[in-house]
Parts: structure tokens; sequence; C-alpha cells
């Protein structure tokens, strides 16, 4: 049952923003004629795609973009501006329509294998045209079209019920057996649920949550979490916290929308403190962890577009063990 209260009234109270950021629901957009036939405009026929890699692919994966022109008088060299995770997808430094040309392709680089499973990778590309008022470049559109895209790209995780164990310290075992797990009265082994002790964003207590695994990773998420969104972390067992003079395997939780929104600063995001901001948030004063046994600590940052809502709030997840 859910004891579940919203409490964004206290987060309102809190919001810092960010660089100076500010939430502008009315976007300046440039005006264009579409009923001209400009040859130095180039545009993406929409404004974002998504795409989902294998986890066992290998090597670099590459994904081809379109960027169209109106006219295809002459030959002409866009110049591409990028920003996000440009470490883990390469974007040309530029492209080039041949004379005749309406189309030419963006050949992006993608580096699936530093992916981290359950996590979403992106990169905003915008083309720079020349005869276009630098000041408006930032903006997503000219008119009807798209100057700017923006892709997204995860890995493909197949989920798999967790169930619960004689011994948590199994958890991330590859290797575990029907011998391993608790068995209710039918026989069967017993779903993992818990429960998610909400603290900043929610306040109380929901034992609705169910956990479950990616098929050979040490990705989780929580079903139902929230409003009734998924959320996912990793543990990784190679990197370590310490906590009260003991060692615990650190928990990472990568940017995810919580599936609720601000009534003035639109979509509330969620990460661990280290992902936000390791400098300002260290892991010995904001661990998220896993302790060996029944329990996940988490610190995490809500956050909007505009900015945060103060520091990393502690909530957790209790594991059931059946009795």
């Amino acid at each position: 049952m859910k004891n579940v209260v919203k409490k964004c009234f206290a987060a309102a109270l809190l919001l810092s923003v960010i660089g100076g950021g500010s939430c502008n629901k009315d976007q300046e957009v440039a005006k264009f004629d579409p009923s001209g036939e400009n040859s130095e405009l180039a545009y993406f026929a929409s404004a974002e795609t998504s795409v989902s890699f294998d986890p066992a692919a290998e090597g670099v994966q590459t994904v081809v973009l379109d960027l169209l022109r109106q006219n295809a008088a002459g030959e002409f060299t866009v110049a591409l501006s990028v920003s996000g995770n440009v470490d883990l997808i390469g974007v040309p430094e530029t492209v080039t329509f041949k004379a005749g040309e309406y189309k030419t392709p963006v050949v992006l680089e993608v580096l699936t294998e530093e992916f981290v499973p359950g996590s979403n990778y992106s990169v905003k590309i915008t083309a720079v045209n020349p005869e276009v008022d630098p000041e408006t470049q930032s903006s997503s559109q000219i008119g009807t079209k798209n100057v700017s895209f923006v892709f997204s790209a995860s890995l493909v995780l197949n989920w798999q019920p967790c169930y619960i164990l004689k011994d948590f310290s199994k958890l991330l075992s590859s290797e575990l057996t029907e011998a391993d797990y608790v068995l209710g009265a039918d026989g069967s082994p017993v779903l993992q649920g818990g429960v998610y002790a909400y603290n900043f964003w929610w306040e109380g207590e929901d034992n609705e949550p169910k956990l479950e695994r990616a098929a050979g990773t040490n990705t989780f998420r929580l079903t139902n979490w929230g409003d009734g969104v998924n959320f996912i972390f990793s543990v990784d067992p190679s990197k370590t916290v310490t906590v009260d003079g003991k060692e615990y395997a650190s928990v990472i939780v990568s940017d995810q929308y919580i599936g609720s929104d601000h009534s003035d600063y639109g979509k509330v995001y969620v990460c661990d403190g280290q992902t936000f901001n390791p400098n300002k948030y260290p892991a010995s004063t904001y661990p998220s962890y896993w302790d060996g046994g029944q329990t996940f600590v988490f610190h995490l940052m809500y956050f909007v577009s505009a900015g945060t809502f103060g520091d990393p709030a502690r909530e957790t997840f209790v594991m059931a063990d059946g009795k």
C-alpha cells in the first residue's frame, strides 16, 4: 500500500538556479518565410530521435541522420555545433552538400561499449547557418524547420524479476538457482518487494515497488516507483564508499525523469549526488550504496532544467525477507 504524500510546495521554496538559467516557456522563434528557397539554410526533418543498441554490440556503432536544404544550387558546407555526451557520441564538425544535392548524411559514431546499462546519453546538434542571425541559432526552429536535433541513445535491457533470497549477499550473483530463493506457499520463488522511504518530492513509505534486474548486468529497477514510473540504478562493487568505518558497494543513479512535473518549472528529474556534481556532493558526505544485505541507500538530487531543489535527499529501499 502506498502511503506517499507529494510535497511540491516545499520544493518550490527551495529552488536554486544553476548558472543564472531561467525557465521561459515562451521561446523566441526567428521569423522565416517558407516560400523562399535559400540554398544556404540547412535543417533536420525532425527535432529528435532515440535509438537503443544491443548490449552485446562491439566496436563503434554508426547512425546516419539526414540534413536537408530547400535549394540544391551549388556546393554548401555546414558547420555543426554540438553539446552533450560528445565523448560517447561522435559528431562531425562539418558536412557538405554537393551541387544538386538536397540531402546530405550526418554520420554519428556511438561508443556503446562505454555505456552504463540503464543510462541514457544524448547530444544536441545545431546546423550553423551563415545567413541566419547568430542570436537565433540557439532556437530549436526557424519557422517550421529544425536547425537543432537531439539524438539520444541507450542499451536495450532484458528485465527479469528478482526473487527473495535466503542470503541477500548473493544479490549480484549470476549463478542463482531455486535453492537460493525463499519459496511461497505454492512452492514458487517469491517476488522481491520491499519498502521504499521517500524524503523529498514525495514523503512517506511505499511497499508497492518490485525489484527487477537487467539480465547480465548489475543494473536494477524498482517498478511502480513514485507516481508509477520505473526507477533505475546500478550497483558497482568495484567502487566503494565508506560509511561508519565500513565499505559498501556504490550505487549509481543516472539522470531520469521521475514521472512528475513541477507546476512552474516542468519536468522533474533525479540522479545521485555524485552523478550531479561529484565535487560539490562527494560520496563521503552523500553516499549512495548497497549495504550487502537488504538495504539500498540513495542520496538523490531532484532537479529541473532551471536548477536544483537544494542538497541531495536521503532515501532508502529495504528489501522484504519473506518472513
